[in-house]
Order: C-alpha cells, then sequence, then structure tokens
C-alpha cells in the first residue's frame, strides 16, 4: 500500500471515531427524541384525564353538598310554616301569603329569599344553584294524609334535582300524588320528606292534649268531691254565668265557660288552677290547643236534651295541619 493510501484510511477512521464520540456526548439520536416525545404526550394526556376527573369529581361533590344544603333549608322552612304550606292542596310549596313555588320549577335567586334564614351560614346568594353553576329543578307532591297512630297527619315531599356535569334534565317524570322520583343519566337528586318530622310533631302534641285533658277531668273531678252540695246535675267543667239563663254550672269553677277558647286565652288563673304552664296548652306546631266546655260538640246544661243532662263532657282540641281537628274528649265521673 502506497503512503498516500495509508494516510488517507487513517484520516477516515479517525473522522469517523471523533464523530460518533461527538453524537454520543452532546445530544440525542432521532429514535430517542421521537420516544421521549411520545412518552411525554402519554403522561399528559393522563395528566390531563385526572385533572379533568378530579375537577368533575369536585363539581359533583359540590353539587351534592348543595342539594342537601337545598333540601335542610327547605326542610326547616317547612317545619317552621307547615300550617302556611299546607294550606294549599295542590303540588306547590307556599313561601308566604302571595309567594309560591309550583313543582318542576326551576328555582331562581327569589324563589330562596324566603329561605335565608334557613339556610346554612356561608351558603351564598347562588346557593339555587348546583356545583356546576346551574340551577336546581324542584319537584313538590301534593297534600299527602299518612296515619300516625291512627290519625291522619298532612306532610308532603320535596325533590331537588341537578341536571348534572351534560346540563341535561334526565330524571324520570314526578308524579306529585305518588311523590317518586326515579334518577335518570349524570342527575343527582335530594329528597326531603317531611313524614317522619309531622309524625313526631303530632306525637308530641298529643301528649300535651292528654295532659291538658287529664288536668280538666281531674280538676273537675276535685271540685265534685269538694263541694258539700255536691250535685251530679252540676257541670264542674266551667263557671256559671249569670246571662246563661241556668245555673247548673259551676258558680266557683276557675274555668270560664266559652265556645272554643284557645290555649293562649286561658288566663294564668285557669291555667294555676289546672297545674299547666303556656306550652301544656300550646301544640308542638306552635299552635294554641282549643278548650270547650260550651258548645255543640259536647254535653253541657244549655244544650237541648238529652245532651243537657250528665254525663257532662269537655274536649280540648288541636287543629291538624291542612285544617283538620283533633280532640281528646273528657267524660265527668260526677
Amino acid at each position: 500500500m502506497s503512503g498516500v493510501s495509508r494516510r488517507t484510511s487513517v484520516a477516515r477512521r479517525l473522522f469517523r471515531g471523533r464523530g460518533l464520540g461527538r453524537a454520543r456526548a452532546g445530544g440525542f439520536t432521532l429514535i430517542e427524541v421521537l420516544l421521549a416525545s411520545a412518552t411525554a404526550a402519554v403522561l399528559g394526556a393522563a395528566l390531563w384525564a385526572m385533572v379533568i376527573g378530579y375537577a368533575h369529581t369536585l363539581q359533583r361533590i359540590e353539587t351534592q353538598r348543595r342539594l342537601a344544603l337545598l333540601r335542610d333549608a327547605f326542610g326547616a322552612f317547612y317545619r317552621a310554616n307547615t300550617f302556611l304550606v299546607e294550606s294549599s292542596d295542590g303540588p306547590e310549596l307556599r313561601t308566604g301569603e302571595q309567594s309560591r313555588i309550583a313543582s318542576g320549577s326551576v328555582l331562581q335567586a327569589a324563589d330562596i329569599a324566603p329561605l335565608q334564614a334557613y339556610l346554612a351560614r356561608g351558603a351564598g346568594p347562588d346557593a339555587y344553584r348546583d356545583g356546576y353553576g346551574q340551577p336546581v329543578q324542584v319537584f313538590v307532591s301534593t297534600r299527602r294524609i299518612q296515619l300516625v297512630d291512627g290519625v291522619g297527619v298532612a306532610c308532603r315531599r320535596m325533590a331537588f334535582v341537578s341536571a348534572g356535569r351534560n346540563q341535561r334534565f334526565e330524571t324520570g317524570d314526578w308524579n306529585p300524588d305518588v311523590a317518586v322520583l326515579e334518577r335518570g343519566g349524570d342527575d343527582e337528586v335530594a329528597v326531603f320528606d317531611a313524614w317522619a318530622d309531622q309524625a313526631e310533631l303530632f306525637r308530641r302534641t298529643d301528649l300535651r292534649m292528654q295532659r291538658f285533658a287529664e288536668a280538666v277531668r281531674a280538676y273537675a273531678q276535685g271540685r265534685y268531691l269538694l263541694d258539700p252540695n255536691r250535685d251530679p246535675l252540676i257541670d264542674y267543667f266551667g263557671r256559671a254565668d249569670d246571662a246563661s239563663g241556668t245555673d247548673r254550672f259551676d258558680p266557683g269553677s276557675a274555668l270560664l265557660r266559652g265556645a272554643g277558647r284557645s290555649g293562649a286565652g286561658l288566663s294564668d288563673a285557669e291555667l294555676a288552677a289546672l297545674q299547666l304552664s303556656r306550652d301544656d296548652v300550646t301544640s308542638a306546631w306552635g299552635q294554641p290547643i282549643r278548650y270547650e266546655n260550651d258548645t255543640d260538640q259536647v254535653r253541657h246544661p244549655d244544650r237541648p236534651a238529652p245532651d243537657n243532662f250528665p254525663p257532662y263532657t269537655a274536649r280540648v282540641v288541636a287543629q291538624l295541619p291542612g285544617r283538620a281537628e283533633y280532640q281528646h274528649l273528657v267524660i265527668g265521673a260526677f
């Protein structure tokens, strides 16, 4: 081999060696760059999906929280204003004398204005919106009569529905008489059922009425037994009134005669005679319990025969939601 050829071969080897060394020390091959880019894209897409999923989860949780706030606020309003709400038979929620929310309505800010006192602190002026920023739809039943210890008590059910992430209400039809709602799609639903609350309020009212009735019975019986001139023809459930035209009522009774006087109308002297407090003659709904000893619903000396002869009766009466009445009859064992 000539000298020129040997020098050329050595130069080529040096050139190739230096080029390879620079590629390995200072950069990446095209394949390495493509692999890195693909990996970054996959990780980025996965991370983005996680971020979006997390955001949707937060919105769903916030929606559930807001629905629960609305359910609790409407429930508290119902408990405090049962007689107002139940003054309507139809599928609506009365929030004032002139304001109401019809079943199926999409809530507006004005709808929850009467509920501000019942909303949890920090609920904010947009409490009628879900976690996606959209108004909530509300469904209300008609007045429902359910038995509590054999007595019909009025109550309602309400459902609060968010259209969910897709912003389409997909929940099934609401029958206001049956008051059952089937959740559809990604809708979120919260339900308030007043029956348990109303059952508890009725039972508390019934206990107060029993106490009231027993106090009246014991007082009248005591008046009879302490009267040295006791007479079975005297009505010891009320005081004699000269204007009545009869003297067959108890002249010394602390209980005035009255055609349905409410508990609020009983004097302090009458309550003291019965050993009752003002709360004892007030229903659990905050309504006065009525005492009757001189009406057509009880037997007393001024009634036409044969109801003007013993056994005389009196009664305590409570108004129930929905304009119904419930009574305890007191029979005089004189």
